[in-house]
This record gives structure tokens, sequence and C-alpha cells, in this order.
């Protein structure tokens, strides 16, 4: 694995012979679906936008994680308090939530029967 290639804008010095990068070897591409250099991950799930994370411990048993439905809820600000409430419910203030998931129904007994055998 010693051809040079043309890799995006830069020469992969260490490709296979279908001029493809070779996981383990340094390039910096982060996103490209291979991981080397620095990377812990790259295009996995639980992969971050800088190519680091870990897998959750399920991903390492047998049959893997459970299937569970994720949706993104965009954060921003909003006004929280009340101008006529109790005590407790005033003065009105700006919160900033930050972006979250959330799953997009309940849990089921099955899934975490699932996630207790494991």
């Amino acid at each position: 694995m010693t051809e040079v290639c043309d890799y995006g804008e830069e020469s992969c010095g260490v490709c296979n012979d279908s001029c493809v990068e070779a996981a383990g070897e340094v390039t910096g591409d982060c996103g490209d679906g291979v991981v080397n250099g620095p990377e812990q991950c790259d295009g996995e799930p639980w992969c971050d936008g800088e190519c680091t994370g870990s897998p959750p411990p399920c991903a390492s048993t047998a049959g893997g994680c459970p299937d569970l439905d994720f949706v993104r809820i965009e954060g921003g600000n909003y006004s929280m308090g009340s101008t006529s409430g109790s005590s407790n419910e005033t003065p009105v203030h700006s919160v900033n939530v930050p972006t979250f998931e959330m799953m997009r129904s309940e849990i089921t007994v099955a899934q975490i029967q699932v996630m207790c055998k494991r």
C-alpha cells in the first residue's frame, strides 16, 4: 500500500491498489468514511462532526444496539415566567434551551428488557 494517488485536494501516500485511502493513515479528511490519523470514528451514527466519540456499550454486544427512533429538537430562546402568577413564577426571563434529541415515542418494555440483558 504505497501507491501515491490523488485524494481530494491532497495526495494519499498510502492507498490501496484502487487508489482508495487505507484505514489508519493520516490525511485529516473527517467525513470521508475512513478512520484515519487522530480520528476515533468516521460516519458512524455515534460519531460527531469532529470525528471523535465512542460507541455506546451495546454496540459491542451480540445483536448490537436496539433501533431507537430519535428526532432532533432545535434549541432556542424563549420567555419563561409570568407577570401575574405565583411568586415562584416571576419574573419573566429569557431562557436558552440547547438543541437536543428525544425519542419519537415512548420506550417499550421489550426495549428496556433488551437493554437490561446487555
